[in-house]
């Protein structure tokens, strides 16, 4: 915006320095010039040329400028002048004017004064003369200011009458300001030419950005002080003249809304004025600030509206209703379905063709209105007014348009709920819009039978929606109720009571509509009070029990209304009606104004838990987290209440907003260090609300559901959970209670319910750019290729015709996905290559395990074998390596998700407990042929045993270490060895009472030592065995656990029922931990 503004004003002044040399060296240019007698000096074509500048615009700039270097004006240069001075120029015709004036002052000399003389007639001059056309002199007074500052006039001259006039303008401007847009035009088109203004907007903006704006030079500083001073002692006076608007109207205001208070009701008159003075100060508060932009001046201080003792002691009966939506207490309708019925109309402006269009009727002024949009609306209504004629032409001899309407009109006491009403409005604008067919309609509409009070809301439903096309429907209808109303008030009879109750119903229809004025149905209420008898009674009590809220709850209505009330009540007790009518008055008043009922207690909440709120769900944010971490670690983590509360409100997510839920993660990670086992609480809360969800599958839980899986995702990132776990989710999300079998629909995941897809999507979008290398990598791309058979299972669905497409916003967020975390890889395009691709995986799954399978049996045999061969390890076997993480990840969510079904669900902290045992036993038949069995196993090995001879064990006793040796003995003893094969013993002898050791070296040869070589090795044998055999089993385990998850993964979970019964004890598989079972030799000896 600056920029175009400098480049503008560059432009302005290029323009005007250029115009300004050419002028000024006119005066010795001119005998250089072409002689006048070459050219045409005929009457006609001068004449002519006088009349275009009568009607100057810009467009004739080059024609004319043509024609000037052709003619003799010499002998016209008065008329030219009175022309250019007379001519009704628009703004964007200065330029043009200023180069016809200034071509026509280079040739000719006696234009100036000339052109001077004419200016002086048009110009006011005295000192009370009122300005006749103030839009013209906007438009002169920039125009003679221009040819002053191009150099058509002498400075001196030129600027002395201008002075002239700016102080004409200003001091003759009384207490109104009329001239007010004079001078702000002034200011904005020649401010920086004449009083070097520069507005405040694009000073603060130069300033910011460090750019210079040009400034006209055609008067000196010292010469602009006079005219800057003179504008700023014109925008005080201003500024006076607006504080004092400002009080007039406010006083108007407070005038009228005590009136409204005390009166329930306000005239017209005083409407009217309270309407002018309003409009007056908002054009007057428009211009000054304009003019204070413009001389970079400070706008005056209106001072705010302060309520009267009467304002401030009334109750605000609408503050209930203020930051909320309407409900069924302190709404305009009872329900929410009400509501939807009264408020919300099908848009026809989107149905119905343009050139069927009837003219809109705007509530807006015309000068507000933009004269593109003027001229558009002008042309649509000739239009129309054309094709109405040409319809009703054709409808006055057709037939089959009298039928239709006759068809239409006859089915409307048919219309009985909001889809017929509305299919019969759309129809009627489609086919039957014509002015004489509305005319019938609005006579059908308000004949209708007396006793069909139950069409009167879907009639008043039909005018609603076909009044932004058609108004004289909903205008001709309102005035034949108020005449029936009237006439039926004025006759007084105690007749046709059916008739009089339809003609106050239909009126409070169209009020809640707003339709129907409320300022008339209030003046009909008060026509039924003030003969408050019999028939009368009745009908104010129809219309109150029709509209009596929906005017009570209006704040434009609500005072007046309750007025009317009160009269009634009164009115009630002082006649001594009959039973009946009591009744009816009572039931009346009391569904207007229902007697107050007592609230819904809230439930006290305690402080410290309000503070735990105030922190988690209003105070964090990415700049808060270490000041709320810092109040967070200051609770009293040792009080029960207080850990279990700020642990719900950590799990409690969703009420954070959405962009604060990493700040929530990263919060949880900043407490895991100083309290565990809160990170433990809320992670397994987040991780049992997810499954809960699943289960669950209510679309108001959605939201929630969203907000957990990307709390779990942010504590990923965090580091407070393992890949495991939201591998385990992922998976979780496409498989449990999921059917790949079109004949076997899901309960927990119906074919229409996407919305598990946008789960996944949540949680890969939050972590899924760390699973980038490594083993993660690995296990995404085998999720990437499961996901995307589901996805497009569900996408193959049948539900998914051409009238119901597969939503596309899915479509985008899956695809998005993909480019985010796998740019490069090829997606699978129908659901049969997706299932082909998992096919795929699985069979390299099964490949890998079976090349491990055959090397197990082979270890095995081997073991059989007196050879012991070496153990072949798998370390440096990546696959293997990968496959083996895999396996005891899985195991790991295996193990957690048994823990997690025996644990109780966090969201109900009163049930949590801490277990200081070890499983309970419970006892069972199996048990019992356990131990039997066990019994008769234990008394078949001692009696075997005793069978058995008893043999001296042989013990090994352990020989004390010797004291330490030279390094020079000790390698010559090595040496010594290795020369002769030598097998060295400690021998300890004793000597006195002390104990030595000594070194003793016996050949291989020796039968001791061959002995002793023998059982060494033996040991050793018997040691790889054990260690060949314990490998064999632990593989054999991993086999048999990946083959129970790939049937897992290929067939249907079916949903947990069970969920509150407590799981039964499951033996852990493999080889017994003998320390756990008969304790380790530590606690033996203990």
């Amino acid at each position: 915006m600056l920029q175009d503004f400098i480049r503008e004003t560059e432009a302005k002044l290029k323009f005007k320095i250029e115009l300004r040399e050419k002028n000024l060296s006119a005066a010795e240019n001119r005998g250089e010039s072409i002689s006048t007698g070459k050219l045409d000096s005929s009457l006609k074509k001068n004449t002519s040329f006088v009349k275009k500048l009568r009607n100057l615009t810009d467009s004739q700039s080059e024609a004319l400028l043509k024609d000037l270097k052709t003619l003799n004006l010499s002998k016209y240069i008065g008329e030219a002048a009175s022309a250019l001075t007379d001519a009704k120029l628009k703004m964007s015709d200065i330029n043009t004017a200023l180069l016809i004036c200034s071509a026509l002052h280079q040739r000719y000399a006696e234009l100036s004064p000339t052109l001077m003389d004419s200016w002086m007639k048009v110009l006011p001059g005295k000192k009370d003369e009122k300005v006749a056309n103030p839009s013209k002199l906007r438009v002169d007074l920039r125009f003679f200011a221009d040819l002053v500052s191009v150099g058509v006039f002498v400075e001196k001259e030129g600027l002395g009458v201008l002075a002239n006039l700016l102080t004409l303008l200003v001091n003759n401007d009384p207490d109104d300001h009329p001239n007010l847009s004079i001078i702000l035009s002034f200011c904005r088109h020649c401010g920086d030419d004449y009083a070097g203004i520069l507005p405040r907007k694009y000073r603060l903006l130069s300033e910011q950005y460090g750019l210079t704006v040009p400034m006209s030079t055609v008067l000196r500083a010292e010469r602009q002080k006079a005219c800057r001073q003179l504008l700023k002692d014109y925008f005080s006076s201003v500024s006076k003249h607006l504080l004092k608007e400002h009080r007039r109207f406010r006083d108007l205001k407070r005038q009228n809304d005590k009136w409204y208070q005390t009166k329930g009701e306000v005239s017209d008159d005083k409407r009217a004025q309270e309407e002018a003075a309003k409009s007056t100060f908002e054009k007057l508060l428009s211009n000054v600030q304009n003019l204070s932009d413009l001389l970079d001046e400070d706008m005056p201080t209106l001072p705010e509206d302060r309520q009267d003792d009467l304002e401030s002691s009334m109750p605000d009966f609408f503050l209930s209703m203020k930051g909320s939506e309407f409900d069924g207490n302190t709404g305009l309708f009872e329900d929410d379905e009400t509501k939807q019925f009264y408020e919300h109309l099908p848009a026809l402006m989107s149905v119905v063709p343009g050139r069927r269009l009837l003219k809109v009727q705007e509530t807006q002024a015309p000068h507000n209105k933009d004269l593109f949009i003027l001229f558009l609306e002008l042309e649509a209504m000739k239009e129309q007014e054309e094709v109405t004629k040409e319809v009703e032409e054709e409808g006055d001899g057709s037939a089959t348009m009298k039928q239709l309407l006759d068809s239409l009109l006859s089915s409307l006491p048919s219309c009985v709920n909001r889809e017929l009403i509305d299919q019969a409005a759309e129809n009627f604008c489609l086919n039957l819009n014509t002015k004489s067919n509305r005319r019938k309609l609005t006579k059908t509409l308000f004949t209708v039978h007396r006793t069909r009070y139950d069409l009167l809301p879907f009639y008043a439903r039909f005018v609603a929606t076909l009044n932004p096309l058609m108004p004289d429907i909903s205008t001709d209808l309102c005035g034949m109720l108020m005449s029936d109303f009237k006439w039926h008030v004025r006759k007084k009879d105690q007749i046709n009571i059916e008739s009089k109750l339809k003609t106050v119903r239909f009126i409070g229809e169209l009020v809640k509509f707003q339709m129907f004025a409320k300022s008339e149905a209030l003046q009909c209420m008060k026509m039924l009070l003030y003969d408050f008898t019999h028939h009368n009674i009745e009908m104010a009590c129809s219309l109150l029990e029709t509209c009596g809220r929906f005017l009570y709850r209006s704040p434009d209505s609500h005072h007046r209304t309750k007025v009317y009330l009160e009269v009634m009540m009164r009115k009630k007790v002082a006649l001594h009606l009959d039973s009946r009518y009591s009744t009816m008055i009572e039931n009346a008043f009391y569904y207007s104004n229902p007697p107050d009922v007592k609230g819904v207690v809230q439930l006290y909440v305690p402080p410290m838990h309000r503070y735990i709120r105030k922190l988690l769900y209003k105070d964090l944010s990415k700049t808060t987290i270490e000041r709320v971490l810092r109040q967070l670690r200051k609770l009293d983590w040792n009080d029960p209440e207080i850990r279990s509360y700020a642990v719900k409100c950590l799990t409690e997510v969703w009420q954070v907003r959405y962009s604060a839920v990493h700040c929530c993660a990263n919060l949880l990670a900043g407490l895991a260090p100083y309290h565990e086992d809160v990170a433990i609480r809320v992670v397994d809360a987040v991780l049992e609300d997810i499954r809960l969800g699943m289960e669950l599958n209510l679309p108001k839980h959605n939201q929630r559901r969203i907000s957990m899986v990307k709390y779990l995702g942010e504590l990923y990132n965090y580091r407070m959970i393992e890949s495991a776990v939201i591998f385990k989710t992922l998976y979780s999300f496409i498989t449990l209670g999921v059917t790949l079998h079109d004949d076997e629909p899901a309960i927990l995941d119906l074919p229409e319910c996407l919305f598990r897809v946008r789960l996944t999507c949540t949680l890969l979008d939050a972590c899924g750019q760390y699973f980038d290398r490594g083993s993660s990598k690995k296990k995404l791309d085998c999720f990437i290729t499961y996901f995307q058979r589901y996805y497009w299972f569900k996408r193959s669905r049948s539900v998914w015709t051409e009238l119901r497409p597969f939503p596309l916003d899915v479509v985008h967020v899956v695809e998005e996905l993909f480019d985010q975390l796998r740019p490069k890889l090829i997606l699978c395009t129908s659901y049969e290559e997706a299932c082909e691709a998992a096919s795929e995986l699985d069979q390299q799954f099964r490949a890998k395990f079976e090349s491990i399978v055959p090397k197990e049996s082979t270890i095995e045999s081997s073991a059989d074998n007196s050879a012991l061969p070496a153990i072949q390890e798998l370390e440096d076997d990546e696959t293997g390596d990968d496959l083996l993480e895999d396996f005891s990840q899985r195991q790991a969510e295996t193990g957690d998700s048994q823990s997690q079904e025996m644990t109780a669900s966090l969201s109900h902290p009163a049930k949590i407990g801490v277990l200081s045992a070890g499983p309970k036993l419970i006892k069972c038949s199996e048990d019992d042929d356990f131990m039997a069995t066990f019994d008769k196993m234990m008394t078949d090995t001692i009696q075997a045993r005793n069978q058995e001879t008893v043999k001296a064990p042989q013990v090994d006793i352990p020989v004390p270490n010797g004291e330490e040796e030279d390094e020079e003995d000790e390698e010559e003893e090595e040496q010594a060895k290795e020369e002769v094969k030598l097998v060295e013993f400690k021998l300890m002898v004793r000597r006195g009472h002390k104990q030595q050791l000594s070194n003793l070296n016996i050949p291989m040869s020796a039968a001791f030592a061959c002995k002793y070589k023998e059982r060494t090795a033996q040991e050793q044998m018997e040691k790889e065995k054990m260690k060949r055999m314990t490998l064999s089993i632990h593989e054999r385990q991993e086999e048999e656990d990946y083959q129970e998850m790939i049937a897992a993964l290929n067939r249907p979970l079916a949903p947990n029922i069970n969920r509150e019964r407590r799981s039964k004890y499951h033996h852990p598989k493999g080889a017994p931990d003998a320390d756990l079972i008969f304790g380790s030799s530590a606690s033996n000896k203990r």
